[in-house]
């Protein structure tokens, strides 16, 4: 967004999805990052960087298995310290924004990245490591803009991080289908490789096939004989058996496609709701 009559620009950013550095990681693109952060700074006297969730993926990994047993925050932990490992560049390029003039950094959380919220020591291993403060929070508000902007997850029954009293969901349902189906697919595939004669790494883009009533047609174009498929399904069905009831028909219904959260609606009713408080504060 840039503000006309200005050189004041507001960059909103969102899922980057940086991870452990292995081959579901997404984020390759460190340099067009950096040149893009630099070529801002030039143009724009006056910028504020909003960070809008997903920017780091803490589920989307094999670690879980890895480390099976040990509880998630701790998983959580070591996968950060993959990604300051592996993704060295981006903090540098944020510090460098953060040291100039007139140049603000915002990081909002998303569902991928719930953990910084969760647990200060993930954020503090930034600042440890790079000298970059990332405060984690649940929106951006501009009131004399009249912007507000999130990243959207907690208006998904699946992927909503916080219970409706408010409270943080420690493990919604949108962590457990990552975790127990398709990080838990990956490891089978992963074990059975040299017996499928297969490649995991061929499989890096399951996690962004949409709509997911596709991936059926996907797996067949990897393996003719559906082993995949068979694997993907059995793997489907477990999770289901240990997560019966509502949990069950809810994945059911999202691997059919027939699950779409309304996010339309939820904008429209988030908007009046503010733009009724924005009134009533005048009238005060």
């Amino acid at each position: 967004m840039i503000l006309e009559g200005k050189k004041e620009m507001k960059a909103f950013l969102s899922d980057l999805h940086l991870s452990d550095g292995k081959e579901r990681d997404d984020f390759q693109f460190h340099q067009e990052f950096d040149e893009l952060v630099r070529k801002l700074s030039k143009e724009f006297k006056k910028i504020e960087m909003i960070l809008l969730g997903d920017i780091f993926d803490l589920i989307r990994t094999q670690k879980y298995y890895e480390f099976e047993g040990l509880p998630h925050s701790e998983v959580k932990f070591r996968v950060m310290e993959d990604i300051l490992e592996q993704h060295g560049p981006f903090f540098e390029t944020l510090k460098y924004f953060t040291e100039k003039k007139d140049k603000q950094l915002r990081y909002v959380i998303g569902n991928h990245d719930f953990g910084t919220y969760l647990d200060p020591r993930l954020p503090e291993m930034v600042r440890e490591k790079f000298g970059l403060v990332l405060t984690p929070e649940s929106y951006y508000r501009d009131e004399r803009l009249r912007i507000w902007a999130e990243h959207g997850h907690r208006y998904d029954t699946v992927n909503n991080t916080f219970n409706n009293d408010g409270t943080p969901n420690l493990y919604c349902l949108g962590d457990k289908i990552v975790v127990e189906i398709v990080d838990k697919f990956y490891e089978k595939v992963r074990k059975k490789q040299a017996e499928l004669g297969i490649d995991p790494e061929i499989m890096n883009d399951l996690d962004n096939v949409r709509p997911q009533t596709a991936i059926d047609n996907w797996l067949d174009s990897i393996d003719e004989e559906g082993r995949l498929k068979q694997t993907y399904y059995d793997t489907i069905t477990e999770f289901i058996v240990t997560h019966p009831g509502k949990v069950g028909n809810l994945v059911l219904d999202l691997i059919a496609g027939k699950y779409q959260p309304d996010l339309v609606k939820a904008a429209k009713k988030l908007g009046f709701k503010n733009f009724s408080k924005i009134l009533l504060d005048k009238v005060k």
